[in-house]
Order: structure tokens, then sequence, then C-alpha cells
């Protein structure tokens, strides 16, 4: 995925089914709109993270677990161990799936 418009996809993606599974699951601090522009800029943080070093499997999966926990600590009233815990869940079950 070395291609910037094709990352930045991905993770906008991503965002979007983490955002449906965190409001199935909690309530939001913020409207809607504030939690979606938010959790891009964090999303899109980890795509030029992720492509400024190269993709590498284990930067790649690191930074993914932050952006989903602070996505989930910033955005929605989860407890901090909660949002690592679904974050470290839900990136397991990304990986599988890829």
């Amino acid at each position: 995925m070395s291609n910037p418009i094709v990352s930045c996809g991905i993770y906008a993606v991503e965002m979007v089914i983490f955002f449906i599974f965190f409001s199935l699951i909690s309530e939001r601090k913020t409207s809607r709109l504030v939690c979606l522009i938010g959790g891009l800029f964090l999303f899109e943080i980890g795509s030029a993270a992720s492509l400024i070093l190269h993709n590498n499997v284990l930067i790649n999966t690191i930074v993914s677990i932050f952006s989903k926990a602070l996505f989930a600590y910033f955005f929605f009233n989860i407890k901090t161990l909660s949002c690592v815990f679904y974050s470290v869940v839900l990136d397991a079950i990304n990986f599988a799936l890829e």
C-alpha cells in the first residue's frame, strides 16, 4: 500500500467501520460530525505514519491500535482500558482477515 491515495482511502473506510462499532457499544461525547472529522484526522495521521515508515507490519499494527484507542478515548464514553482492549481485539480481527 505505497500509494498515498489508496492508503488514505483504506484508513478512512476503517474509521467509518470503527465509528459504527463504537457507536453501537457506547455513547458519543461529541456530535456525529465532530466525531467523524476528528476520527478521520486521527486515522489519516496513522496513514501518513504508516507511509513514512514504509508500511512495516509491526509499525502498521502499533499505529492502527493507537489510532483506534485514541479515537475511542476522545470521542466515546469508554474507559481507557476498554479502549485499548477493543483496539487490540479489532486489530487482531483486521489482521486475521487480511
